[in-house]
């Protein structure tokens, strides 16, 4: 009786929080696509302003697609599968490319090319997006964004803010934010602690408070 009002809220907020979710996909959807065609069809120049439009469209877009996430994760079918995780990063760098440009960071990508993980590819995306999103969020301007991949070990580092001592044992739980001064809801390292338990891959983060960070996520044996 004592925590049933409590887990009522629990449950209105969740069905909010996917309400919400699905009423953000259509207008998210059509905003991208429409900017696309403006840029293949070339029917105004991508000025600064556009650039901005894109940006925040595509900040919208992962943040959806983060709670669906959170949502589905135990529900949605799995295909589980052969992935070129080389082509994927790089594909993934692409999408990444506008917002890395606006904060002026150096991008530095060592990449073992024909690296093949076994995962679904849905959870390959996620997995990549939140690792690459917080290395530029969290970055300085004008700082160093590495990617590195080797056929059992994917490293990303950045020399943003860095992640106290006192966190680094709690960072990767949920709503959980070493720097607030950001943004952003805390699941991003949530999100990719699901996956790598999901697969039996083993994350590892150094961090250097003022300096930066390096998430390492592991599968070779």
């Amino acid at each position: 009786l004592f925590i049933a009002p409590m887990r009522e809220a629990i449950e209105k907020m969740n069905h909010f929080i996917q309400d919400a979710t699905h009423e953000l996909n259509t207008p998210i959807s059509t905003i991208l696509t429409n900017i696309e065609m403006l840029e293949t069809f070339g029917k105004c120049e991508k000025n600064e302003e556009l650039q901005r439009i894109e940006i925040a469209s595509r900040t919208l877009s992962r943040i959806y697609e983060d709670l669906t996430y959170l949502n589905l994760n135990h529900n949605y079918y799995r295909n589980i599968e052969w992935i070129d995780i080389s082509s994927l990063i790089q594909e993934r760098m692409i999408y990444f490319s506008i917002m890395a440009e606006q904060k002026d960071l150096k991008v530095e990508i060592e990449i073992e090319p024909d690296v093949m993980l076994e995962i679904d590819k849905n959870d390959a995306i996620r997995l990549i997006d939140n690792l690459i999103t917080n290395a530029i969020k969290y970055n300085k301007k004008y700082g160093i964004l590495k990617i590195m991949l080797s056929k059992d070990v994917l490293s990303v580092l950045d020399t943003g803010s860095g992640i106290q001592k006192k966190d680094l044992d709690t960072i990767v739980c949920r709503f959980k934010r070493a720097n607030k001064s950001e943004g952003g809801f805390g699941i991003g390292l949530d999100i990719v602690n699901q996956v790598v338990n999901s697969y039996g891959f083993v994350l590892d983060i150094h961090s250097q408070f003022g300096k930066g960070t390096e998430v390492l996520v592991r599968w070779g044996k």
